[in-house]
């Protein structure tokens, strides 16, 4: 980051669809303003939005749950997996694009990623060529690092860890882990709380529900809850 500040051009980092699957640019703390954004990958990531669970395939999944089978019920009609990761790719997105530079493709998104890899790599080139400005793809995607090699596009290609050493989480944080655990796996249990990201009646991507197995936690969780919402509705300013 600080090599790209002494440059003369002005730099902007496109990041590739898997970046935007991480969250990794709006907890990198970069100027969003620096973000461009190509549409194709905003396509790539809606392709994926719509799948979801039919009946039957619920009933299929209860056979393999040896508890509380009853909580699939809740993703009848639902989302997949695929769609549910594609909710935090597209939330990722639009705060993105609130400040980020967004470009049409070269070409128009296909079903096929290999192309549309190729679509992103080229969109870059022209952009460069046409704005005389810096893009920097970021990847985590070994065939795109060699596309912008073979097509001279600058690249930082990002290697996932498999073990992630964490001792500290502030509460932000953690509300944004418990979301995307939930999403991901579609229900988690934290203690004696379970956490849907996927239910009857979901309109909102950021929306999660709560079912509380204690009733005597609720009844403190209820208390709590009541007070905060009372003090919120004073307007007072932080």
């Amino acid at each position: 980051m600080k090599s790209y500040e002494n440059l003369k051009k002005t730099v902007f980092f496109c990041p590739d669809t898997n970046i935007l699957y991480h969250r990794f640019m709006t907890n990198l703390g970069i100027d969003l303003r620096s973000v461009l954004l190509v549409n194709v990958v905003r396509d790539e990531i809606e392709a994926s939005l719509n799948f979801k669970y039919s009946p039957s395939q619920i009933a299929e999944l209860k056979k393999d749950a040896k508890y509380q089978s009853f909580l699939l019920d809740e993703f009848i009609n639902r989302r997949m997996k695929r769609s549910r990761l594609a909710c935090i790719a597209l939330t990722e997105y639009r705060e993105l694009r609130r400040y980020a530079v967004e470009i049409e493709g070269v070409e128009s998104s296909t079903n096929d990623k290999e192309q549309n890899d190729l679509t992103i790599v080229k969109t870059l080139r022209r952009f460069e060529r046409e704005r005389a400005a810096l893009p920097v793809m970021l990847t985590a995607d070994r065939q795109m690092a060699d596309l912008c090699e073979a097509e001279g596009i600058e690249y930082f290609h990002f290697s996932i860890p498999h073990a992630v050493k964490a001792d500290f989480c502030d509460h932000s944080g953690m509300i944004k882990l418990i979301y995307s655990l939930a999403m991901v796996f579609g229900v988690v249990r934290l203690n004696s709380v379970v956490v849907f990201g996927e239910f009857k009646g979901k309109k909102k991507i950021e929306e999660l529900k709560l079912r509380f197995l204690d009733n005597e936690f609720w009844k403190s969780f209820e208390k709590h809850l009541r007070i905060c919402r009372r003090l919120m509705e004073l307007g007072i300013k932080q």
